[in-house]
């Protein structure tokens, strides 16, 4: 019996140790990038090899931002500033640097410990331009008030009261100062009731509106105020710890004072616009119905040339669909994509027009990315199934498209750092790749057999590279010749040809995004829209009697068709007045302000510190110590906790080294534990692990792994008399202990505020222990255990959720383990722990739903919003014998199977969700007097 405690003990506390992490994405590294390093004057550029005219490119825009910030802030940084660029979003997705899993709406990231800035190159100079100024301006902000330190940015941001909209809308002011984006949003926002005032939006931690409104206050505040008040409040709040404090010592208002002039002045920008423009469109109709009541991103909108369907890209509940509209009947709109292909996929190149018909209106052709594939599919809409794809070995596919006769397929390729146009002939299953250079080549088509039309941001005949600035070419497959289709209209970076003489295309040409069909032959342009708000991405069919594209409205992308488009025309009168960035004669094999490069040193730095201490006269001192440390890549993490207490000595060690940079990871686990329990007023019982293990991770897809865990520990159980001149140790027992532990991980689920929101989760367990120093063996099997744990979540409302799990756990052998449930995070209605056995078996189900919007404090300037509210049922059993479970009585009451029931609240205190659970049980027939109050903290299962 002693052992069998023993080995309860034990074995469950190695559970413990060893599912840190239950669930959770994957990273997978697909690929050695032979990183190198290049130095600046401000920088430590990190490349992956062969990347070097990317990185001569980064080497200038970054100097040349620095410089332009240092002078905005007269400021000085005073370290230097690791960046790291990535030849494709792809690469970027992979990166350990970190933990968090990046999708492709992700454009880059810096991080205020080591100040390190992440970039991702899409193939666009200019975007990249964008993200390293954007970038840079959040590592000034970090140096400027957290001077540089790891650990003045640990407490910076806790002590510091900044709204996030300020530091955001900071970063993109400096880097487009005022670009269409952002005019769109705020015009969107002012005239279609979505304004968020600025009391309210400095509570709110996400959103693009942010960013976006953030700029646009900065615009208003370095024209009213003078531009140089920005950098005055950045450097008051180091002294007042509070923008808004800073806001009045510097300009003279509150933020109350702001929001009405800053409101006014939206109204005087936008209110004429109504006047001459749509509110409404009068010649479109959106023909997504309700459908759009729980869809607010439908783009890449793609009518047949025929005019019988619409393809278009949809997001529902956080995960992307491509939809097929019958355009007579479009409440019969489906879904092409199996479910399960839907759930796994990992890119549908959103920022790419990706939908393209083949000419005869019979194939529908678009890219995606599953794993490390790029694959183009071709599905033919009479068939209703995928008849051909196309694996290619590429860091994107974008915009594929057919020729006349359905034989060939032209897209953008982006492979080691490029975009360049390639042909792939399914006769002969080869690929042809026709430009070959640093220019950003996209949205190709075939103008006819022997040519292909694209937009290109090369250089023209001028010399003059206006990177970003997209113009037509034809490029001759006969010749290998690229020609220059002269437009005296700024196109944007998509446009669709109706045949060899008509182009369409949306373009801010007129200040609002609107769209134009351009004749090439007799240069005569006409606008087709007059949207106060955008539109973009047109498409129209080849007897021009529809068009169909996306509509900005309300914050959320519409699909609209229009009958008829020509015969409503308006003026084109070439009003943009937005800022174009050029780079003139950049030679990129010049190193320019580089002074040497070479491969990179392993050295470590602190990612995060935490600790605590503490003093009691019963106890003595306790000290608590949390670190993490990781290199500059992050593929080699450490991470070390500690927890001491002085007068027992009881306390907890745990060092953990993992090793991300392959496919398979590594870690090797370092514990040692010791607990203390008072027998009585002169005696205690101790008991201590002392040990290490390895696992082994192994991704198959972003979504599925297997973990295998090795254990090898010493346990000791010792009885401690103590006396006034010394104290007598008995041990009780010791053994060396092995625990093996191989688990199956499954998670697709997409994540809110408080937890999981759609999607499943799964995982199974199975674990084995030997006594290696047995009385009876040299090596003795212990017992072992095996579980199962199964999640699903349904969204019920766009709000409001439905999530259920199912567990079940089973321990056998000679010396099985007891697994216990009650309370909070199992069942419900019961006290913690209540019931235990060999077999557990536990389902929670509850209904999530939003309770209070909001709730302020106004003499202490804080709130806590979306609180939630919860109503749920739990029911479990525990045995230890499975055959002798018997659920209900013979009178239809429950005999083993328990069942808690009530309501909950939940509430994001910043730091922490705070979990209340209120909870009765009952047997079917009587509801217990006792009801049962649960506190936690944590997410939502």
């Amino acid at each position: 019996m002693k052992k069998n405690i023993i080995f309860i003990i034990l074995f469950s506390t190695l559970l413990v140790f060893s599912q840190t992490t239950n669930f959770g994405k994957n990273k997978i590294q697909y690929k050695d990038y032979g990183w190198k390093v290049g130095y600046t004057q401000h920088f430590n550029i990190y490349y992956a090899k062969g990347a070097d005219s990317l990185f001569n490119f980064v080497s200038i825009v970054a100097e040349s931002s620095i410089t332009m910030l240092e002078k905005e802030f007269n400021y000085k940084i005073r370290n230097r500033i690791p960046m790291v660029i990535y030849n494709s979003h792809k690469d970027f997705e992979e990166t350990n640097i970190t933990v968090e899993i990046l999708d492709e709406f992700v454009g880059g990231f810096t991080e205020s410990v080591k100040n390190r800035v992440v970039l991702p190159f899409s193939g666009s100079y200019e975007d990249l331009r964008h993200v390293v100024n954007h970038e840079l301006v959040h590592a000034l902000q970090f140096q400027l008030l957290y001077e540089g330190s790891g650990t003045s940015a640990i407490i910076g941001s806790v002590v510091y009261d900044i709204p996030l909209w300020f530091i955001e809308g900071s970063a993109e002011f400096y880097s487009v100062e005022f670009d269409e984006e952002s005019d769109m949003y705020m015009r969107d926002a002012l005239l279609n009731d979505g304004y968020i005032d600025l009391v309210t939006l400095s509570s709110y931690y996400g959103g693009f509106y942010i960013y976006k409104a953030g700029q646009m206050v900065l615009k208003y505040i370095s024209e009213r105020y003078g531009r140089e008040k920005i950098p005055e409040i950045y450097k008051d709040i180091k002294s007042s710890k509070s923008f808004y404090k800073s806001l009045e010592r510097k300009c003279g208002i509150t933020l109350e004072k702001l929001n009405y002039d800053f409101k006014n002045y939206l109204k005087e920008r936008y209110f004429p616009l109504v006047q001459e423009r749509e509110i409404s469109l009068k010649n479109g109709k959106s023909i997504l119905g309700d459908f759009i009541k729980t869809s607010t991103y439908n783009v890449s909108p793609s009518i047949s040339p025929d005019g019988n369907y619409v393809a278009f890209i949809s997001e529902k509940y956080g995960y992307f669909d491509i939809y097929l509209l019958p355009v007579f009947n479009p409440e019969k709109k489906r879904k092409i994509l199996p479910r399960n292909f839907v759930r796994n996929y990992e890119s549908f190149h959103l920022s790419y027009g990706n939908l393209n018909w083949s000419k005869d209106s019979r194939i529908l052709v678009f890219s995606l990315r599953s794993g490390k594939d790029e694959i183009i599919f071709l599905y033919d809409v009479e068939k209703g199934k995928t008849i051909k794809k196309i694996k290619l070995d590429a860091d994107g596919i974008y915009s594929p498209s057919l020729d006349f006769k359905n034989e060939r397929v032209v897209y953008t390729k982006q492979k080691d750092g490029r975009n360049d146009i390639c042909i792939y002939d399914m006769r002969k299953g080869k690929e042809e790749i026709l430009t070959e250079d640093i220019f950003n080549d996209i949205s190709p088509y075939f103008y006819d057999d022997s040519t292909v039309i694209f937009l290109s941001d090369r250089t023209t005949s001028d010399g003059v590279w206006h990177y970003g600035d997209y113009k037509l070419y034809l490029y001759h497959l006969n010749s290998g010749s690229i020609e220059n289709v002269q437009i005296d209209y700024k196109l944007g970076n998509k446009f669709y040809p109706v045949d060899d003489s008509l182009i369409i295309f949306s373009s801010y040409i007129d200040f609002v995004s609107d769209v134009y069909i351009y004749n090439l032959k007799s240069k005569e342009i006409k606008r087709l829209t007059n949207s106060v708000t955008g539109v973009f991405n047109p498409t129209i069919t080849k007897d021009l009697s529809k068009m169909v594209f996306s509509y900005f409205k309300g914050f959320t992308m519409d699909i609209v068709l229009v009958n008829d488009p020509l015969n409503s025309t308006y003026e084109v009168k070439g009003e943009q007045k937005f800022k174009d960035y050029v780079i003139k004669s950049v030679n990129f094999e010049n190193k320019g302000t580089v002074y040497r490069s070479k491969n990179i040193p392993l050295t470590f730095s602190i990612d995060w510190a935490a600790g605590a201490f503490s003093y009691s006269p019963i106890s003595g001192f306790l000290g608590l110590l949390d670190v993490g440390i990781s290199d500059i890549m992050g593929d080699n993490r450490i991470y070390i906790q500690m927890q001491k207490l002085s007068i027992t000595g009881a306390g907890y060690f745990s060092f953990q080294y993992w090793y991300l940079k392959d496919r398979m990871d590594f870690a090797f686990l370092y514990f040692n534990m010791k607990e203390e329990y008072l027998y009585n007023f002169y005696s205690t019982v101790s008991q201590s692990y002392n040990g290490g293990g390895i696992l082994l991770r192994y991704p198959f897809d972003r979504y599925k792994r297997i973990d295998f865990e090795n254990d090898l520990f010493k346990y000791s159980l010792d009885y401690n008399q103590y006396y006034s001149d010394t104290t007598i140790i008995t041990n009780i027992y010791s053994s060396l202990f092995t625990n093996h532990i191989l688990s199956f991980v499954y998670d697709n689920a997409i994540w809110g505020e408080y937890g999981p929101v759609n999607g499943e989760l799964a995982r199974a367990d199975l674990g084995f222990s030997f006594d290696l120093f047995s009385d009876s063996s040299n090596l003795l099997y212990n017992g072992g255990f095996y579980s199962f744990d199964l999640r699903k979540y349904f969204v019920t409302t766009p709000r409001s959720q439905f999530a259920t799990k199912l567990y079940y756990e089973q321990n056998f052998g000679p010396y099985p383990s007891y697994s216990y449930i009650g309370g909070a995070g199992t069942l419900r209605g019961y006290s913690d722990y209540q019931f235990y056995g060999k077999v557990i078996g536990y389902s929670n189900n509850e209904w999530r739903f939003p309770l209070i919007d909001a709730i302020k404090f106004s003499f202490l300037n804080i709130g806590f919003y979306n609180i939630r509210g919860v109503g749920f049922v739990d029911l479990g059993f525990a045995k230890d014998d499975l055959k002798r479970l018997r659920l209900i009585t013979t009178d239809f009451l429950l005999d083993d199977l328990k069942v808690g029931f009530g309501i909950g609240l939940r509430i994001n205190l910043y730091l922490a969700i705070l979990k209340l659970d209120i909870a009765k049980n009952t047997d079917l027939w009587r509801i217990s007097k006792e009801t049962y109050y649960h506190i936690s903290f944590g997410s939502d299962f």
